[in-house]
């Protein structure tokens, strides 16, 4: 009793840092999931979530380490221990919500090690993620695109396997991706300040601006037609993937999972085209 006190009163703080640092952005899905993991529907659903969202802001910066971790990379390297050998004694509060998603994936899903690759592989992603923030580091459009599939579509993966439900990698990857650029046009200006390039090298060679120059004054960029015309691609890239997830012909749960992960983000790309289109800029 003690032990599920501690992971409930975690994830409520968690839940309430989230809803003080952006309501809009996560009240939505945060509530959602929450929900859904809180009434029984989805058992899986709201230690998964809250768990993967913990990892992020790590990554991300957006809240502190620990101190009982040496740094992140220490973190996630007891994280991984404990998806392959689950433990329950002695366990502090991010821990504690790891194991309850752990074992109530498991029940959901008719192979364990299903579960176990996708946790390790998201971790995998946000190691990477925390060293390009640290250092500064410019990706290439593929590598971005594939650190976008592998930390994104991870947690689809788990979300899916938590719901009962299945969706085919191929549209989970489309999924991921129009999460990973949306997200990322989204909060373009604010990465950037905090080291976070989600540029691809390819753009900032072809824009000829410096580093020190795009994280110290990102709003520069809306100068260059190369980066309207890469910002438009981008965007129209997610909606051929949106308009191609909606037009599926699965179930009614799958497709309101769809439609929870994309509503918020529809609402944004539709604005974004819409101002593009009247800008004059052709969509690519």
């Amino acid at each position: 009793m003690r032990d599920y006190l501690r992971r409930e009163a975690f994830i409520m703080r968690c839940f309430a840092a989230l809803l003080k640092r952006n309501f809009k952005k996560y009240f939505t899905v945060g509530g959602i999931t929450y929900w859904l993991g809180a009434s029984g529907i989805y058992p899986a659903a709201k230690p998964t979530y809250f768990f993967c969202r913990y990892v992020d802001d790590l990554a991300d910066g957006d809240r502190q380490l620990p101190d009982c971790y040496a740094d992140f990379s220490d973190f996630t390297v007891r994280m991984k221990q404990l998806v392959e050998q689950p433990e329950t004694k002695d366990l502090r509060d991010i821990e504690l919500v790891l194991a309850d998603a752990i074992k109530k994936l498991t029940r959901k899903s008719a192979n364990t090690q299903v579960v176990k690759k996708e946790l390790v592989a998201f971790l995998d992603s946000m190691l990477i993620d925390y060293d390009r923030r640290i250092h500064s580091s410019i990706l290439s459009q593929q590598e971005l695109d594939q650190l976008y599939d592998s930390s994104f579509s991870s947690v689809l993966q788990l979300t899916f396997i938590g719901t009962g439900t299945v969706l085919p990698r191929e549209y989970i990857t489309q999924l991921g991706l129009i999460q990973g650029k949306l997200y990322a046009l989204q909060d373009l200006h604010e990465d950037l300040t905090a080291g976070i390039i989600n540029l691809p090298g390819e753009l900032i060679t072809d824009i000829g601006l410096s580093l020190e120059l795009l994280t110290k004054a990102p709003h520069c960029l809306q100068k260059h037609e190369a980066f309207d015309q890469w910002r438009s691609a981008e965007l129209m890239l997610c909606y051929e993937y949106l308009q191609t997830l909606q037009s599926l012909e699965v179930d009614r749960k799958v497709r309101k999972i769809i439609s929870i992960l994309t509503d918020p983000l529809e609402v944004y790309l539709k604005e974004e085209m819409t101002l593009i289109s009247e800008s004059g800029l052709q969509l690519s």
